[in-house]
C-alpha cells in the first residue's frame, strides 16, 4: 500500500535534483531501490516470522520505518534549497 506514495515521493525528488541530462539513470536508480527495498521487507519479514514467531513479525515494518526516517532525516539537509544557488536553466524548480 506504500509503494505508489513512495514512488512519487522519489520520483518527484529525481525531477528536481537530477541535471536533465541524467534524469533516466536516476529514475531507474530510484526505482531499483525500491524494488530492491520491497524485495529485502518481504524476506525479513518471512525470516522473522520463521525464526520469531509471527507476533514478533509485526515488528519488522516498524524498525524498517523508524530506520528509513532516521536516513531521511539524517540527509534533510541535501533536499533543501541553497541560497544563492543558480537556477536550473531547464526551468525546473
Amino acid at each position: 500500500m506504500a509503494t505508489a506514495p513512495t514512488m512519487i515521493t522519489g520520483m518527484t525528488l529525481v525531477h528536481r535534483l537530477i541535471p536533465a541530462a541524467r534524469l533516466n539513470e536516476g529514475m531507474t536508480t530510484v526505482y531499483t531501490g525500491l524494488l530492491i527495498g520491497i524485495s529485502t521487507g518481504a524476506a525479513a519479514g518471512g525470516w522473522t516470522v520463521d525464526h520469531l514467531g509471527s507476533t514478533s513479525a509485526y515488528l519488522t515494518p516498524a524498525t524498517a520505518a523508524a530506520l528509513a526516517f532516521a536516513i531521511a532525516w539524517a540527509g534533510r539537509d541535501r533536499l533543501r534549497p541553497r541560497y544563492g544557488a543558480v537556477p536550473d536553466p531547464s526551468g525546473r524548480s
